[in-house]
């Protein structure tokens, strides 16, 4: 429905301050870095704000080009400053996919921004694997994190596309939003996670190459 539409880009709206603190409160993070991680974000909010206003007006159309999902991978990582959390990066050689740039960001900074929030008061590791497929001619994408895990009302909700409330916690409707996006690029998704021991995110896309 449009109402939940609504609260999914409401949430979208918010998640760039997610990365703005990220940056802040990394020492790391020199005074023009974080320019130019402000101002980055500052973008992404007037185009995920214009994009709302042209759903709203029926204008909004995906634009599917040939991309590589590493790539994207990448350039959403370097918008987080992860500091207690190890990464470990497997990225294979990929063919292209068809995919919408703003919509396949969206779905990473999510994903990353999930697993940020789940490790983030102890030294955690996060685990980024990504392979073709070529019996399938498929995209495989699998993020694992070592954070508290999603709890099980909210994991149900997501497997069974029920819809949540912006006031329900544990990372629900921006996986509720993870999981739309991949299926309006064809793909699947799938969520295992366990109290206390982690979070295994696996999604599958298909290429723009035929099988060969």
């Amino acid at each position: 429905s449009m109402l939940h539409l609504m609260n999914e880009y409401n949430h979208e709206i918010k998640s760039p301050w997610a990365v703005i603190i990220s940056g802040v409160n990394n020492p790391k993070c020199s005074h023009e870095k974080l320019k130019e991680l402000i101002l980055k974000q500052f973008i992404r909010v007037d185009t995920t704000l214009d994009t709302m206003i042209n759903i709203l007006k029926g204008n909004r159309k995906a634009n599917y080009v040939p991309l590589n999902i590493n790539t994207v991978i990448e350039n959403v990582m370097d918008l987080f400053q992860l500091r207690s959390i190890e990464t470990i990066k497997n990225l294979g050689n990929l063919p292209n996919i068809n995919g919408d740039l703003q919509d396949l960001q969206i779905l990473f900074v999510n994903l990353f921004k999930n697993t940020i929030e789940a490790m983030a008061e102890e030294k955690h590791t996060v685990l980024i694997v990504t392979r073709h497929e070529q019996e399938t001619n498929q995209i495989y994408i699998q993020i694992t994190d070592t954070g508290k895990g999603i709890p099980e009302n909210i994991l149900k909700s997501i497997q069974d596309n029920e819809y949540i409330t912006s006031k329900e916690k544990g990372g629900g409707i921006g996986l509720i939003v993870v999981k739309r996006i991949i299926r309006q690029h064809n793909g699947t998704f799938n969520v295992f996670s366990r109290k206390g021991l982690g979070s295994v995110f696996t999604i599958m896309l298909p290429t723009c190459n035929p099988p060969s």
